[in-house]
């Protein structure tokens, strides 16, 4: 066994000397030396250490600290800045791969090692001076006491150092205070380190690892990157005042390297890249990409043959005049649901005046009384009653049914049963709420078991029955939940606007058509904006008091009167810069203060206000993402307008001088107001305070980006989703749900693949170069071919048209195929219960060698890991379209433009799908690791294109890509125009035209009724025609 070198001191400098002298590292020494103190770190790599001398870099590894310090001492005498203030730092990157460590596999040997670790940038805090030197001086005599502060506790004299010229008073006996001018500081930046998604395996969840950068690699890197830092392994204890023997680990960050490429962590030996250039030569290469997709999933070959092309996508674009040009492919995908989520007809409805109807009655009478629409497993019908329901402001209030659903039953269902005695019977994929921490989360019955607490509304009302009043939830432990025979053939569901919730036999329960929702219902949730500015429609009314150097004024009139020269931000977003002294706000110590105002804010006001009133007669209207302060406890917090409740404590502040104490007070009212709205709302950016008094309320400003913990305070920027997933594939299901602010970053991130921030002094534009699959479902639950895309889901057509490929997952009964289905399903329970037996093939009556052969269909074809490989690889190549190619994708996309060039017909292709011939073109290619885009290529391309136009775009025999981007065709275009004549002709002065006259006139056209009532009614949502009464319609360019 050879034992490591210890080295002194003076070895390691002396082994530092020797290695700096070398030819390469002299000119290293020059530059650093002329350009200081632009220029303040030497970057050396691990390799030419370790070629020097293999002992010493073995020993760098495990004594960083000491080897460091001494280098940098040797480089500040070899450069004559030993005399400077500058920092000079000595960086070893490229570290030897056995020193690169997962994150979750750190240990305690590993602390205090120069090691490395790689993965994405998850947030990332502002950079500021962190304290290395303090200056203080001694309150009993005039010396000045230096004291080093060493990670990031502040660190005072012990003593005023006799050795300094000091008195030599101990802590105890004077005091010293900080000289921050004379004292020395280093630019700190603070990132937390994510394990990159590509390396983690099953369900496991990513570690974390907080890192510091200093000096001159603070700010360079931003949240979203894919990096490798170096750096040594630090402890931190935790505790405060009561020390714990449990240590935190964080990176002191010594060198870092960017991953240059996509899956640059994933490792590919030679052996794997003779077997992937082997398969990429196979014929049927496609073929099998495609049958290692979902095996398990039958049929959607099509689809399949997609999502393969996306995987390894197209090549992006950089022209010479700066246009980059996508190569990532976008697919949605739009299912039918599986199975009905539903309860059983015994269920009890808790109705808006808080009495009880049974579900099956109130469903069979709406179905008897309205037009009832059929689906394959059952019937619908339109309604209008109201019921109790849970709110996005976290509380039991009414809303409103606007549909009634009776589907077939499923013949097993799940039964719970609580500790207060509710029981309630629902289809197993049909979702409750549960009580996760102190939030609220939905599961599918399948996953909710017994010891889970169910929400349940609570609240006794007057007449003792269970209503909701105030928040008006509970929770109720399960006790039993069993699996039970269906007694009845229908199960039963109800629609309710907006929310999606009813209240079923006291249990609050999940309607079927929405199951991505609790972040906006959770009565702690956090909502994340996907705006870019930071005047996120946190605002007050105009008319809203605020007090400027002791006077009162109406806010609107203060930021009216200097909205000077304003600059537009965004579309209905106006900003002021400004400075005003004296607005009142309040301080940390609650405490009355002023401060300067720095920024005026002008927004369009939304579609609807929160008022909120209080007992002690403050009443203020605001956004509902204006935040105002709450008690809770003993602590202060930041509370949506939205999210308050009658009942809650709040910060107000008496009007008059400063200094005063805030007081609190009780809402007693909350409402929202959608009449006789302003047409702006205002907002103002208070210096150091971010929140002013207005109405006597403490109110939040214009800052969305949130002060956490690991920004000690400070604001933080942190990677969504689509920035994670940069230079891969970000999955996202119910893309139908997502908010209006999400959207708007959906735009910028698809196709120019960044996304923009601006918020709380933090101005960034993130990375997100990655494909998208989306998934979305039909709102009434089931997909109708015969209707538009853009009228069934719940998207603008601006994000729908940046889809490549949008595809239908319908579920339509036909015998052939569902024989199909149902023997490859059964063929995989097979499969998977042979599989579970220690020995299956000594099971009688089991042929198991035929089952494992007849189901091999079911294994795919490439493991996942080696898929993984094979995409990784075949990134690395940048196919060229070849002339032959180029020409097919030209001549299929004239043909197909070619069909509307009659006076009056449709568009039936537009340039973005000539866009993603070329994408899947290209990633047909990568597939074969072939450096040109071949005629099967551009074949294979165009086939699926046109399978995708042929199913969505298809209207009267033609194909008219506006029915799947608007929703509306040439045809209904027409029949609208003619709809708009016909009111005009026959439009009466005082009444406008009446329905019976145009009915009559539309069939001389060739109209029928239901075409007409069709057209009438999106003229009536465009606003394009009113009804001045029942039955009667005129156009509003005539009013």
């Amino acid at each position: 066994m050879v034992l490591p070198i210890d080295y002194t001191d003076e070895d390691i400098a002396a082994r530092w000397e020797e290695f700096l002298e070398s030819e390469d590292n002299r000119l290293k020494l020059l530059e650093l030396t002329d350009r200081l103190p632009d220029l303040r770190s030497l970057t050396v790599t691990y390799s030419e250490i370790d070629r020097f001398d293999p002992d010493f870099a073995s020993f760098i590894l495990n004594h960083p600290d000491r080897a460091l310090k001494k280098g940098e001492d040797v480089i500040r005498r070899l450069t004559n800045s030993a005399r400077s203030t500058n920092n000079v730092h000595l960086r070893i990157k490229e570290l030897p791969r056995d020193s690169r460590i997962d994150i979750r596999d750190l240990r305690s040997e590993d602390l205090g090692k120069l090691i490395s670790v790689e993965g994405l940038v998850r947030k990332a805090t502002e950079v500021r001076p962190r304290l290395v030197l303090g200056v203080f001086r001694c309150m009993r005599c005039p010396a000045r006491i230096l004291e080093p502060q060493e990670g990031l506790y502040f660190r005072e004299p012990m003593e005023c150092y006799k050795d300094q010229e000091g008195c030599g008073r101990t802590a105890g006996s004077t005091k010293f205070q900080l000289l921050t001018e004379e004292s020395v500081y280093i630019d700190t930046q603070k990132v937390e380190m994510q394990e990159s998604p590509e390396g983690l395996r099953g369900g496991a969840q990513p570690e974390r690892l907080a890192a510091f950068l200093e000096d001159d690699l603070a700010g360079i890197i931003s949240p979203g990157d894919r990096v490798v830092l170096n750096g040594i392994l630090r402890s931190q204890q935790k505790g405060d005042r009561i020390k714990s023997t449990l240590f935190d680990i964080d990176l002191a960050v010594v060198s870092m390297e960017f991953e240059q490429h996509e899956y640059e962590e994933v490792v590919i030996s030679d052996e794997d890249e003779e077997l992937i250039k082997k398969e990429a030569k196979d014929p049927e290469v496609f073929r099998k990409i495609v049958g290692s997709i979902a095996p398990a999933i039958h049929g959607y070959d099509e689809v399949k043959e997609s999502i393969a092309l996306q995987l390894f996508g197209g090549t992006a674009k950089q022209l010479e005049d700066g246009t980059k040009i996508r190569g990532d492919i976008h697919i949605l995908l739009v299912g039918d649901p599986g199975v009905a989520k539903c309860v059983t007809g015994d269920a009890w409805v808790l109705m808006g005046d808080c009495s009880k109807k049974n579900i099956k009655e109130l469903v069979d009478h709406w179905l008897s009384v309205n037009e009832v629409k059929e689906v394959d497993d059952g019937e619908y019908a339109d309604a209008e009653f109201e019921v109790m329901t849970f709110t996005p402001r976290g509380r039991i209030e009414k809303g409103k049914a606007v549909r009634v659903w009776k589907r077939d039953s499923p013949r097993r269902l799940i039964r719970f049963t609580t500790e207060h005695g509710r029981t309630i019977t629902v289809t197993p994929t049909h979702h409750l709420f549960v009580q996760n921490a102190y939030f609220m989360a939905q599961r599918p019955a399948t996953k909710i078991v017994e010891g889970n607490y169910l929400a349940v509304v609570s609240d006794q009302a007057p007449e003792g029955k269970v209503c909701g009043y105030d928040r008006g939830f509970s929770w109720d432990q399960i006790v039993k939940r069993e699996e039970v025979r269906r007694e009845e053939e229908f199960v039963y569901d109800i629609e309710v606007a907006d929310t999606h919730i009813f209240v079923a036999n006291e249990i609050i329960s999940h309607n079927s058509q929405i199951l991505r929702y609790m972040s906006d219902m959770a009565p702690r949730g956090i909502y994340a904006s996907g705006k870019s500015s930071s005047a996120a429609g946190l605002c007050v009314s105009p008319e809203s008091l605020i007090e400027l150097d002791g006077k009162t004024q109406a806010i609107g009139d203060f930021v009216e009167s200097r909205m000077r020269s304003p600059m537009e931000i965004e579309p209905g977003v106006w900003r002021q810069e400004t400075r005003v002294n004296g607005v009142t706000t309040v301080s940390a110590d609650r405490h009355m203060d002023v401060r300067p105002v720095v920024s005026l804010f002008r927004l369009r006001t939304p579609s609807f206000l929160v008022e909120l009133s209080t007992d002690a007669g403050n009443s203020i209207r605001v956004t509902p993402e204006t935040m105002v302060r709450v008690r809770n406890g003993h602590q202060d917090r930041w509370v949506k307008a939205s999210d308050t409740a009658v009942g809650d404590t709040v910060l107000t502040a008496p009007s008059g001088s400063s200094k005063k104490e805030v007081s609190l007070s009780r809402i007693v009212s909350v409402k929202e107001v959608r009449g006789e709205l302003p047409p702006h709302v205002y907002d103002l950016t208070v210096e150091g305070a971010h929140s002013f008094v207005a109405n006597g309320f403490l109110v939040h400003n214009t800052a969305a980006a949130v002060k956490d913990e690991f920004g000690d305070g400070r604001w933080t920027l942190e990677a969504g989703a689509l920035v994670l997933a940069d230079k891969g594939l970000a999955a996202i299901d119910e893309l139908d749900k997502m908010t209006d602010q999400d959207r708007s970053s959906m735009h910028e991130a698809m196709e120019s693949q960044r996304v923009s921030v601006a918020k709380a002094g933090i101005t960034a534009s993130l990375q997100c170069r990655c494909s998208m699959l989306g998934a979305a479902n039909p709102k009434l639950g089931r997909f109708d071919d015969a209707e538009p895309l853009a009228s069934q889901i719940d998207m603008p057509p601006a994000l729908l048209s940046r889809f490549d490929l949008i595809f239908a997952l319908t579920d339509k009964p036909n015998a052939a195929k569902d024989l199909k289905i149902a023997e490859h399903i059964l063929k995989g329970h097979v499969r998977g219960e042979l599989r579970n037996v220690p020995n299956p093939e000594n099971i009688k009556g089991i042929d198991y060698q035929r089952i494992m052969e007849e189901t091999g269909t079911l294994r795919p074809i490439y493991d996942r890991e080696f898929m993984r490989k094979f995409v990784a690889y075949a990134k690395r190549y940048t196919p060229v379209l070849t002339d032959e190619a180029r020409q097919m994708i030209i001549d299929k996309y004239l043909s197909i433009r070619k069909l509307g060039e009659k006076a009056g017909s449709s568009v039936p292709i537009t340039a973005r799908q000539l866009e993603a011939f070329i994408r899947l073109s290209e990633a047909s290619a990568r597939i074969r690791l072939s450096p040109v885009v071949e005629a099967e290529d551009a074949d294979r391309a165009i086939k699926i294109v046109e399978h995708y136009l042929k199913k969505m775009a298809s209207d009267e025999g033609t194909i008219d890509v506006d029915k799947l981007m608007t929703g509306t065709t040439r045809n209904e275009r027409n029949r609208i125009s003619l709809v708009r004549q016909l009111i005009h002709e026959h439009s009466d002065p005082g009444t406008g035209a009446a329905e019976v006259t145009l009915i009559q006139r539309a069939a001389d056209r060739n109209l029928s009724e239901a075409e007409l009532k069709a057209a009438i009614s999106k003229l009536k949502q465009s606003g394009d025609i009113y009804e001045p009464k029942p039955g009667h319609y005129k156009l509003t360019s005539l009013n």
